[in-house]
C-alpha cells in the first residue's frame, strides 16, 4: 500500500502508523478527522505526503521520514510553539502551517532547499523572511510577515522574486 486515505473518518485520539506495517508508504492524509488529537508516523522512509489539517492535533511526532516533500498541517490546536520541530525536514516543498499558535522566526526553514510554497497566515510568525530559502516562491502570510511585504505585489527580497498573498 502506497496510499492511506482515512480523511472524515470521525478518528479521534492518538493515530499511530508504522512503517512496520506500511513499509511502502508514501502518501497519508488523515485530514478533517476534527477529534484527532495526536499524530505519530514512525519509520517511513519512502513517506513524501503528509494531510493533516483540520484535526485537533497537539502532538506530531515525525521519525525516519527523510522524504516528505508535502505538509499540510493547517487549522489544528498545536501549542504555542516556534518552527525548530520542522528543521529536519530539508526536502519539503510545500508547507501548509496556517491557523495554528506557531510564533517567532521563519529561520528553522532555512535548509529547506526545496521549499516552494509556504502557508503561514494566521499565526505569530514575525521575523526571518531573510532566512527563507531562494526556491520560495509563494508565501500565504497574514500579520508581521504581512506586513513586511504590504507594499508590494511582487517583491524583490534578497535578490529574488516572492509573490504573496496577503490576507488579514
Amino acid at each position: 500500500m502506497t496510499e492511506l486515505d482515512i480523511h472524515y473518518q470521525g478518528l479521534s485520539g492518538e493515530l499511530v502508523i508504522d512503517g512496520k506495517e506500511f513499509p511502502q508508504l508514501e502518501k497519508v492524509n488523515c485530514a478533517s478527522n476534527f477529534q484527532l488529537t495526536k499524530l505519530i508516523l514512525l519509520n517511513l522512509p519512502k513517506l513524501k505526503r503528509v494531510e493533516a489539517a483540520q484535526n485537533r492535533l497537539t502532538e506530531l511526532v515525525i521519525t525516519n521520514s527523510p522524504e516528505i516533500d508535502f505538509l499540510y498541517i493547517h487549522d489544528n490546536q498545536f501549542p504555542i510553539q516556534n518552527l525548530s520541530f520542522l528543521s529536519k525536514f530539508n526536502k519539503i516543498e510545500y508547507l501548509s502551517l496556517g491557523d495554528n499558535s506557531f510564533y517567532g522566526s521563519l529561520r528553522p526553514l532555512a535548509s529547506m532547499e526545496k521549499l516552494k510554497n509556504l502557508f503561514i497566515e494566521k499565526t505569530s510568525l514575525d521575523n526571518g523572511i531573510e532566512y527563507l530559502p531562494k526556491s520560495v516562491k509563494k508565501i500565504h502570510c497574514t500579520g508581521k510577515i504581512a506586513e513586511q511585504l504590504q507594499d508590494y505585489k511582487e517583491s524583490l527580497y534578497g535578490g529574488r522574486v516572492i509573490s504573496y498573498n496577503y490576507r488579514s
